[in-house]
């Protein structure tokens, strides 16, 4: 009896290991990874009291403009669920402030109420490269899987923002005929960095810096070991008589396969709540 419930367990954790491959493994070396985007036009309005909870009138807007559009946009590739392919050549020229703003900050009064309004367009960017990628490792009060709303711990492989915020998609190694690759199916937002005489050390060749994050929306469980891709967001103050700067565009991941090929037990369409 017990003869046979060794075997199982040794059996289980060798097709375990077997099916994980090293994360350095999903990140190609002679791929630099191939950028996607998505953007936006929309309208922020805030009351009084949220706006007397930051220190200017802009910041206010510009704070709720970043996490508006980072919604947004997020929501448009969280819902196709894409397949990427992650690189490691090369480094993204894009630095390491991951929120860029613009324009001016001229809020129209509401004529029925206390509101405030502000136009904004956006453009998301992200890049699936081991330079910009990260871990997540643990979650609060001891849980195992995380859902919308919970804070997770990240290990970031290499950059992290000079200063906060930065927004993350969230995603799963996977296989598919043979080739090793990330699937998007959430999204979160960094809120802090433990910087480099705080580093800990979680793989061979990462850096280690630890971040702290929160889960801003996803459509299946997070658990630990899951990856997240840091996005970069271009923010402009506009008018409603403004056009927009660009023409609308967007760059798909190279690679697609069917969402029936997943596995059953994970890919429920409903978003995960907490409960």
């Amino acid at each position: 009896m017990w003869r046979k419930l060794l075997l199982s367990s040794l059996l289980l954790f060798a097709v375990s290991c077997a099916r994980e491959e090293p994360v350095q493994n999903y990140f190609y070396l002679q791929d630099p990874g191939e950028e996607f985007y998505e953007q936006a036009r929309f309208e922020v309005s805030l009351d009084p009291a949220e706006i007397d909870e930051f220190a200017t009138l802009e910041k206010a807007f510009w704070e709720h403009g970043a996490d508006k559009c980072f919604s947004i946009n997020a929501r448009k590739v969280i819902n196709r669920e894409p397949l990427v392919r992650p690189g490691r050549m090369g480094s993204p020229g894009s630095g390491t402030v991951f929120v860029r703003t613009s324009g001016e900050i001229e809020p129209v009064q509401a004529s029925m109420t206390d509101a405030q309004s502000q136009e904004f367009t956006c453009m998301l960017s992200t890049i699936p490269h081991w330079s910009l990628a990260g871990e997540i490792v643990a979650f609060d009060k001891d849980k195992t899987i995380a859902a919308t709303r919970d804070k997770i711990d990240i290990e970031l492989f290499d950059r992290y923002p000079e200063k906060g915020p930065a927004y993350f998609f969230v995603a799963r190694r996977t296989e598919r005929e043979g080739r090793l690759l990330l699937k998007v199916f959430g999204s979160g937002k960094l809120q802090q960095v433990l910087q480099s005489d705080t580093q800990m050390k979680w793989h061979e060749n990462p850096s280690g810096t630890l971040g702290r994050g929160i889960i801003l929306e996803t459509r299946r469980e997070v658990r630990p070991g899951d990856l997240i891709l840091l996005s970069y967001l271009s923010v402009e103050g506009v008018h409603e008589e403004d056009e927009p700067e660009y023409e609308e565009v967007q760059v798909q991941p190279r690679m697609r396969i069917s969402p029936e090929e997943d596995e059953p037990t994970e890919d429920d369409p409903e978003l995960w709540r907490k409960k």
